[in-house]
């Protein structure tokens, strides 16, 4: 009752496991008072370093000019001046950025972090569709990076859950208001409003609806594919945002795909953090043999292994048990 209800309606930030750790020192010590002075010295550096940690985080979150926390978690931007004196805001779901924008030096349009030019997202709105309009849906709204690819005559709709991110993308970034396409925003969850919806004829269906590490499974399912594929226009493609430090899902597409007799690219692009480009991986989904057949597709595309044992992620079956790294860097 405390984290889920209270908690979001009283704190602008997540405080509740150092609170939670320093009052549980506090009850700690009381209890072990009568069991010598060892204990109630150990105690007493709990309480201590709860109190600390508290001080620490609220402390951290002195630089962000914008944080708001709801249901759905704390969102907050940061603005910095960079090396080359540009004005940097960063969209931030705890630790992970959820876009950012470059203000100055010719910027301010520029696509960055996980949405380059170079990455897989980019790859497929750069060579879906010639000099034709597009209709672009994109589950997740971010900082609305994504409206900086949009040209005069394009449709961009975005779906996005979270009213605290479209209130934040309006008012604090300029990725929608700057992008000379139409744009508009659907309230809700993505799927449910794609099952409700009328074919929305899409060139490219982009989901990015991952909060940070989490996996909504629901947007990764055979059923979930079906969706999308019936709101592409013929040769449309699904472009899947997989970068994850700890989960290897790039397999789970690779099965999506052949379970639906298309196939799946994997696009794997390096940092440029000069550049303001993160590392990422994007998983495209098609059935469009031109596409395929694009030399500049063909050229970054790279491998995908599937692990001994793992099987169709259904909306009743997933397993996060195969897909886990090894290798995982856990701090």
């Amino acid at each position: 009752m405390l984290v889920g209800i209270v908690a979001p309606l009283v704190s602008p930030g997540n405080y509740d496991v150092a609170i939670g750790l320093s009052l549980t020192a506090v009850l700690g010590f009381v209890v072990a008072r009568g069991n010598g002075r060892a204990m109630r010295r150990a105690w007493s550096a709990m309480i201590g370093a709860g109190i600390a940690l508290v001080i620490a985080q609220v402390r951290s979150d002195r630089d962000a000019i914008v944080r708001v926390r709801n249901f759905y978690g704390t969102v907050h931007v940061t603005h910095m001046h960079n090396p080359q004196n540009a004005d940097v805001r960063s969209l931030n779901h705890g630790a992970i950025v959820y876009g950012r924008q470059v203000f100055g030096s010719g910027l301010r349009r520029v696509p960055n972090t996980y949405y380059a030019r170079t990455s897989g997202v980019g790859l497929a709105l750069d060579q879906c569709c010639g000099n034709r309009p597009r209709r672009i849906g994109v589950i997740g709204l971010g900082a609305g990076t994504l409206a900086a690819y949009g040209n005069a005559s394009d449709t961009i709709r975005f779906y996005e859950i979270n009213r605290a991110v479209e209130d934040i993308a309006t008012s604090k970034f300029s990725y929608l208001s700057d992008s000379p396409a139409f744009t508009e925003i659907v309230h809700g969850d993505a799927r449910v409003s794609l099952a409700g919806e009328a074919p929305q004829r899409y060139d490219v269906l982009i989901v990015d609806a991952f909060s940070g590490d989490a996996i909504p499974a629901h947007l990764l399912t055979a059923q979930a594919l079906e969706v999308y594929r019936r709101h592409l226009a013929p040769g449309g493609i699904v472009a899947f945002h997989v970068s994850n430090r700890f989960l290897e899902l790039a397999p789970v597409l690779e099965q999506l795909a052949r379970n639906a007799g298309i196939q799946a690219v994997r696009v794997i692009n390096t940092e440029d953090l000069k550049r303001e480009v993160f590392g990422s991986e994007w998983i495209l989904v098609t059935a469009s043999a031109e596409f395929l057949a694009n030399p500049t597709v063909v050229r970054a595309q790279q491998p995908i292994d599937v692990p001994a044992g793992l099987h169709l992620w259904t909306d009743d079956y997933s397993s996060l048990f195969h897909i886990i790294k090894v290798s995982a860097r856990w701090f």
